[in-house]
């Protein structure tokens, strides 16, 4: 069980994707699921109340432009940068789904790339936190 005191803590642990540990504390978890050829990994944890999150960590090209603003045109590069998201399944019988409207987000039942944000995340995880 998850003993996480406030929103910093939540928030901390799910950005720390890649070192969750299971229910022992010990036993880490590491990369779910992993697609090669897509250069995608998938990283999962499941509460002890059913519901699962689970972060898609993939690669995006991007222009990464340098610090001083008044060069930016001349300072820069392209690069592929690695970037997140979170997909937050909820069981069956998981009241939240009846009682969120957070942003307008659809919450799922299944994995969907689109996901949720970790204000989603983090709502979800402070008011179930004595199930988690």
């Amino acid at each position: 069980m998850l003993n996480l005191k406030n929103k910093d803590e939540r928030e901390a642990f799910i950005i720390d994707y890649k070192n969750w540990t299971g229910n022992d504390g010990v036993t880490k978890l590491g990369i779910w699921k992993s697609i090669p050829e897509l250069d995608l990994n998938f990283y999962r944890y499941d509460f002890d109340n059913g519901a699962a999150l689970i972060v898609t960590e993939y690669k995006e090209y991007k222009t990464i432009y340098g610090s001083d603003l008044w060069t930016r045109t001349k300072d820069f590069k392209k690069d592929f940068v690695t970037e997140h998201k979170f997909c937050l399944i909820l069981s069956e019988n998981d009241t939240y789904v009846d009682n969120a409207h957070t942003s307008g987000e659809i919450y799922h039942r299944t994995y969907t790339l689109n996901g949720c944000s970790m204000g989603t995340v983090v709502d979800y995880m402070t008011k179930n936190r004595l199930f988690l």
